[in-house]
């Protein structure tokens, strides 16, 4: 056995103790080596004739980078002659040269590596190809950003719950384990063992939801005899911490690596006197939306279709067509109506008005826009390589505009742009372009100095994971979003195994606005999720 890569102090320890264990959660934090551990696993129990197949299931462009990156780096020099490796993608699923990569590989005498997304495990023919991998084959299922899985009631979540007792190894892999909220850890570790929290004594997720939460039940009205569920707070999260000890192992870059630090800074302005007129006018009227008096249900209602509830992650919510009183007579609306209403009012704050009609042109507010300014000054004012991220389309339309405008050369990765041009992208920031041999990357060339790209602008939602961004020392949140996981695997990308500078994370907030708000409830987030994964609580943000 040789490591083709020589393993740290933590991956080593883990590596020797869990090897040959059928089953195991590492929950080490973004950029500790997750995908090494993993490899050199894989490695060590095909060479003892455990395995003869593996199953990566990833997000989209993740699993990709297995294949592309991942195996080329890691896969011991023993294993990798006998090795067929494939990134299934089910855009290209009909192609035929497509199928008959995954046929090869499922049929391959040796090691196989199949990688999916989680997109392409729910299509028939990603069930399929399943299905057969699974019949035919000893099987190393790992889940590769696991918090994909998060909801129990998800019909994802319910086809790879089902799946898993195929393997007979399973791994999950996630830096953020707890997400959204102490929940999360449910379905991850049923992956893992389907019966390990009937044996504690939760036999169904219900039972898990009202053990480790407090909730008060809510009516609809006077008028309305229906009953629903709302959170209130957590509960036992040291004891679930426990809980989860014995089948999982927490890694944090502060234990375990010599990184530079990260360094936090807000950059404070004030709205222009368009957006804060309009911003007030908008928050009057929220707030008189969140006092308005119990209604019955609107029929044309096009969320709830006259019903007046929603299932929101196995929950049921009352419509926002139907506020309705709590007991202390605060009106309780859907959440997901109140963060639609949140986020008009943040957009205001990014410089315009989204329609209340699709068909409405976008109304761009006048004046000096000051979030937009303060990103210029900043970039203007850094040397080196930045990267932007940005919560809106529109945001990142813009954000582009003013670059080119100023002469920045910059790059795009977002919803907008094809898998090509986020390689493009990619290599541009990066300063080298992947060479692929057989589909796979087997090197890298530099690229023309010209076409070097010095800010790299970004959605978090699509950027987030998968990407190796360390030529940048400087990060800007130019809108936040509400999603944890958005932010701390984002700001991984540039503070990993490979950065030698300090990080700076500026986060640019609107003076007494919503801006605020987004910022308080990450914070709360992180401090539950380290409360149940025992890290240190960290000044943050």
């Amino acid at each position: 056995m040789t490591f083709k890569t020589q393993p740290f102090k933590h991956q080593k320890s883990e590596w020797e103790y869990s090897r040959e264990l059928a089953t195991r959660a590492i929950f080490w934090e973004q950029g500790t080596g997750k995908s090494k551990l993993t490899i050199d696993t894989l490695c060590h129990l095909y060479m003892r004739g455990l395995i003869d197949a593996v199953l990566v299931v990833a997000p989209n462009g993740v699993h990709r980078n297995w294949v592309e990156q991942e195996l080329p780096a890691h896969l011991w020099d023993d294993v990798a002659p006998n090795t067929q490796a494939f990134a299934y993608s089910s855009d290209k699923a009909g192609a035929q040269h497509h199928k008959k990569s995954v046929e090869r590989v499922i049929q391959h005498v040796g090691l196989s590596i199949l990688a999916m997304s989680y997109d392409a495990v729910m299509t028939k023919a990603g069930k399929d190809y399943l299905n057969r991998y699974f019949k035919q084959r000893k099987i190393l299922y790992v889940l590769d950003e696991a918090h994909y899985i998060k909801n129990p009631s998800a019909a994802r979540t319910k086809t790879i719950l089902k799946s898993a007792k195929f393997a007979p190894f399973r791994r999950v892999l996630t830096g953020t384990p707890i997400a959204n909220g102490a929940f999360d850890a449910y379905p991850l570790i049923k992956f893992l063992e389907p019966d390990y929290w009937k044996a504690l004594g939760f036999a169904t997720f219900t039972e898990f939801k009202h053990y480790f939460g407090i909730w008060q039940k809510q009516r609809l009205g006077d008028n309305d005899k229906r009953e629903f569920e709302v959170l209130v707070a957590y509960r036992h999260l040291d004891e679930l911490q426990n809980l989860m000890k014995p089948i999982a192992s927490r890694v944090t870059k502060d234990d375990v690596l010599d990184l530079p630090p990260k360094l936090y800074q807000k950059r404070i302005f004030q709205l222009n006197p368009e957006q804060a007129r309009l911003y007030s006018e908008l928050k009057n009227d929220f707030m008189a939306w969140l006092n308005s008096p119990a209604k019955i249900a609107d029929a044309n209602c096009p969320q709830c279709k006259g019903a007046g509830e929603i299932i929101v992650d196995s929950l049921i919510y009352p419509c926002g067509c139907v506020p309705v009183e709590d007991v202390s007579g605060t009106n309780v609306v859907i959440a997901e109506l109140a963060i639609t209403r949140l986020l008009r009012l943040q957009q205001v704050t990014c410089g315009y008005v989204p329609p209340e009609d699709n068909n409405e042109p976008m109304h761009m507010i006048q004046g000096t826009n000051k979030r937009l300014e303060a990103l210029l000054n900043i970039v203007e004012q850094t040397q080196h390589k930045v990267i932007v991220w940005a919560r809106f389309q529109l945001d990142i339309d813009l954000i582009m505009q003013a670059l080119e405008k100023a002469g920045v050369s910059a790059v795009r990765y977002d919803g907008r742009v094809t898998e090509t041009e986020r390689s493009d992208a990619i290599a541009r920031f990066k300063g080298k372009r992947p060479i692929f041999v057989d589909g796979v990357v087997s090197g890298y060339e530099p690229i023309e100095v010209k076409e070097h790209a010095k800010v790299f602008v970004g959605n978090p939602a699509v950027g987030a994971t998968g990407l190796t961004l360390t030529e940048a020392k400087t990060v800007v949140y130019y809108s936040n979003n509400f999603k944890l996981i958005d932010r701390l695997q984002s700001e991984d990308r540039a503070h990993r195994i490979g950065q030698d500078n300090p990080v700076l994370y500026v986060d640019l907030i609107a003076e007494n606005t919503v801006d605020e708000k987004i910022v308080q409830a990450l914070r709360e987030k992180l401090d539950i999720a380290s409360q149940i994964t025992g890290d240190e609580i960290k000044e943050w943000l």
